[in-house]
């Protein structure tokens, strides 16, 4: 449901922060654990950048490159929350 919902999103040509909130949303609530450090962030980027680099070589539509463009930049911005701005304990 959450991917179509996203793909809707980005072929309507919705804002592209409003796509990487919705993505963020999701992670949030299938991955509730917070990203322990930054190796693990990284770890996490690289699948994504991944998956992002495969949509661009796969000539795919603008649709599913905004879909893991968010995917990406929804990593970046929970590993800064989750590890760079936490609480140190």
């Amino acid at each position: 449901m959450f991917v179509k919902e996203l793909w809707d999103s980005a072929r309507e040509g919705k804002n592209f922060q409003s796509l990487v909130e919705k993505t963020l949303e999701f992670s949030r609530n299938k991955y509730p654990t917070p990203i322990h450090s930054p190796h693990e962030g990284f770890g996490i980027l690289l699948e994504e950048f991944e998956e992002l680099k495969t949509e661009i070589f796969a000539k795919h539509n603008k649709a599913s490159i905004l879909v893991e463009l968010a995917s990406v930049a929804a990593v970046c911005q929970r590993l800064a929350e989750d590890v760079m701005y936490a609480p140190h304990t």
